[in-house]
């Protein structure tokens, strides 16, 4: 396919693009509840000309793979899009097809990406006959959630506390990157990025987004009444401490050349203002690029300081961490081959240089294969676009969509000996 044609190509489908994501936008589904979400997908594949055959359902309960296979014999590449949406956040966008659904919301632009994804597969299906090997398009669930196991009604229930698998290394041991057709030799990804002008295709070098890990703590000290706190170990008052001695990890025991994050999101304790606390919960996340940091070297620190401050106040603690994911990692010379491509399309690409530390279940993908992850710029002068990811106020240009679907149809169809 030619470059003009595949740009005809996208203007053509561009209506149904915008219209099929902000339906998805209207009727969002948080991680493991993508049912409907799911169906829609498959009635535009159906309705693009892919067979069942075509499609598996249930990766990672509600996630689908679709199946383009070409002509003729070559690799096997993946692109792969994230459709679930934000629980406990309300929609404050603003237009006709705000959510409908109470606290669920898409914040983070999977509608987006599964709309662009929508398209590649339309894309690639319209020209198999021209293609030298196999395109699977990933529709992922539970992207913002972990998944807890056990009986199928909890398998999508969450939790603060440090547990469950993600999506994606489930979807991994269902054997997404393998099959007869041979293995997934190259992925690839993009996310919304509203600092980034509609248009441009932005990139990281290295590290395109950090590694996470997560903790509870419970910090345990002995309720009693506030008129006697002489009699009490005050749990309120412990975690005070915590909170500032843990703090002070990225300041001054972390080195400022390793950019770290340490976030404490939830407190929860105490049950009336008369009482001295006896048990105060928090929860939170770590950020870095460094594995070993996150493994290993913070989740250490911690614990040592939450010993110092319990045993300075006579109370317990009870510390669960857990490596959660490893950053994700683009593969220097598929990245360099896949910009000389967006480049020779005319697609405006843009290297960035700060590493970002939010964290990305894609990483579990890019430490199996070679991978790229891209970021999709959303923004136009209108303020209502410059809101950040994860607020819900959060809107996109939605011009985004046929830059999103150009950029990563014709990295693939590169890949697949389909663009000339």
């Amino acid at each position: 396919m030619q470059k003009k044609e595949l740009q005809e190509q996208i203007s053509l489908l561009y209506p149904f693009l915008r219209k099929f994501r902000r339906d998805l936008h209207m009727n969002p589904e948080s991680g493991g509840q993508e049912h409907r979400t799911a169906e829609k997908i498959v009635q535009a594949l159906c309705s693009f000309g892919f067979s069942s055959k075509d499609i598996t359902t249930g990766i990672a309960e509600t996630g689908i793979v679709a199946t383009v296979k070409g002509k003729y014999p070559g690799p096997v590449v993946m692109y792969r899009a994230d459709m679930d949406a934000l629980r406990n956040c309300t929609d404050l966008c603003g237009e006709t097809y705000a959510s409908v659904n109470e606290n669920v919301c898409h914040a983070c632009g999977h509608d987006v990406h599964t709309a662009i994804a929508v398209g590649v597969a339309k894309l690639l299906y319209t020209c198999r006959e021209e293609l030298h090997g196999t395109a699977k398009i990933f529709f992922q669930p539970s992207e913002e959630l972990p998944l807890i196991e056990g009986q199928q009604e909890e398998f999508c229930c969450y939790t603060e506390r440090p547990v469950g698998k993600r999506a994606a290394a489930a979807a991994v041991e269902q054997g997404i990157l393998s099959g007869k057709d041979g293995n997934v030799v190259r992925a690839l990804a993009m996310h919304c990025w509203p600092s980034l002008d509609v248009g441009t295709i932005g990139y990281e070098e290295k590290i395109a987004m950090a590694g996470s890990g997560n903790f509870y703590i419970s910090l345990l000290g002995r309720g009693g009444h506030a008129g006697m706190p002489q009699a009490s170990v005050d749990a309120i008052a412990m975690a005070a401490q915590a909170v500032d001695v843990l703090y002070t990890i990225v300041s001054r025991w972390s080195s400022p050349s390793v950019p770290l994050v340490l976030n404490i999101g939830t407190i929860r304790g105490g049950t009336r203002r008369s009482t001295v606390a006896g048990q105060v919960e928090l929860t939170g996340t770590v950020r870095c690029a460094a594995i070993d940091y996150l493994e290993e070297l913070v989740p250490r620190e911690m614990e040592h300081r939450l010993k110092g401050v319990c045993e300075s106040f006579g109370g317990e603690y009870q510390f669960e961490y857990r490596m959660d994911l490893p950053p994700v990692c683009n593969d220097e010379a598929m990245l360099a081959h896949d910009v000389y491509v967006l480049a020779r399309m005319g697609c405006q690409v843009k290297k960035l240089t700060d590493c970002p530390m939010t964290a990305e279940d894609f990483s579990v993908l890019s430490h199996r294969v070679p991978s790229v992850f891209l970021k999709l710029g959303t923004r136009n002068r209108d303020v209502k676009t410059h809101y950040p990811l994860h607020n819900g106020h959060f809107c996109v240009d939605e011009s985004c969509l046929a830059v999103g679907v150009e950029a990563a149809a014709a990295i693939l169809l590169d890949d697949l000996q389909g663009l000339t």
